[in-house]
């Protein structure tokens, strides 16, 4: 809950459309492995070591050790042998590897960034990543945004100049809210309909398809 509280948080500040993490937990049974390094992985071996496993595995470079994370979406994908195991360990220049599970999750943001601006609805999406966490876990998260939303925004607002585009309305006042009072500034002027500038937009599309509905059953 707290990685996914974390990731759906830093994809929110992003504009990501699609959000993920992996964690590797030691477990004797698991299907992935974590090969300890004391740097980080050369890029050679790591593109010869995932070009000879067809896509079964995923390989991340942590820059303490390699993870090698078993492909989910590979139909009929089956664990790493032994030998395999070893192979690769080797290959990558380790010298044991270590069985794991991989925990992750994915946060797909798509549809709500790319509706109509102002909806409100990565907000929504965001605030129910973050309701599994105690109070004090989201004022510890809260906290730790407050500076980083203020460095996006500089880098965003900088980077929009350069391009002259301007930015979207409702992800600048977003940032602005979380770098001046954290995730409780921006639900609080969410649910009073001012957090994003157009979400009374949504409300009116609202009203616009009751009619249209009504209209369509008389």
């Amino acid at each position: 809950d707290r990685l996914a509280a974390a990731e759906a948080l830093r994809g929110y500040m992003t504009g990501q459309r699609g959000s993920t993490y992996n964690l590797q937990v030691p477990d004797r049974k698991g299907s992935g492995m974590m090969i300890p390094l004391e740097k980080k992985a050369d890029p050679e071996a790591m593109r010869l070591a995932s070009s000879m496993t067809d896509e079964d595995v995923f390989l991340a470079d942590t820059g303490q050790g390699t993870a090698v994370i078993l492909n989910p979406y590979k139909e009929g994908n089956q664990p790493l042998g032994g030998s395999e195991r070893k192979f690769l360990t080797d290959l990558l220049g380790g010298q044991t590897a270590v069985p794991t599970r991989n925990i992750s999750d994915y946060i797909d943001y798509s549809e709500a960034l790319t509706g109509p601006e102002g909806t409100g609805a990565a907000t929504r999406l965001l605030g129910e990543r973050l309701s599994p966490l105690s109070k004090a876990q989201q004022t510890r998260l809260s906290e730790a945004a407050q500076p980083v939303a203020g460095d996006v925004l500089d880098i965003m607002t900088k980077a929009h100049q350069r391009a002259e585009r301007p930015m979207r309305a409702d992800y600048a006042r977003a940032l602005e809210l979380i770098k001046r009072g954290g995730i409780p500034a921006l639900m609080a002027a969410l649910a009073a309909g001012e957090a994003l500038p157009a979400e009374l937009v949504s409300d009116l599309l609202g009203e616009r398809q009751t009619q249209k509905n009504t209209l369509e059953i008389e």
